[in-house]
């Protein structure tokens, strides 16, 4: 499980690249915003894994994740970081 720490980073970054403040980011956005949280995560795998979760995580084929969507995302990167 992520610590209430994480959450709160993970928040404060979405909120950071939704420019709009609409409550949502664009795939673009959020490959930006893992970027920024996972510098040392290898780009390629960084973007396959950006691609491959925001096709199954955006339903409704909108092109935006809301928070919720993020940070389950955000959870499985994470969970897969520390077990490398």
């Amino acid at each position: 499980e992520l610590s209430a720490k994480h959450i709160a980073e993970a928040k404060k970054k979405f909120e950071f690249y939704d420019k709009d403040k609409n409550g949502e980011i664009s795939k673009e956005e959020l490959r930006e915003l893992f970027i920024d949280l996972f510098p040392h995560f290898h780009k390629n795998m960084l973007d396959r894994y950006v691609n491959e979760e925001f096709k199954a995580v955006d339903k409704d084929f909108n092109q935006v994740i809301d928070f919720d969507e993020f940070l389950g995302m955000y959870k499985r990167l994470f969970i897969q970081c520390r077990s490398v």
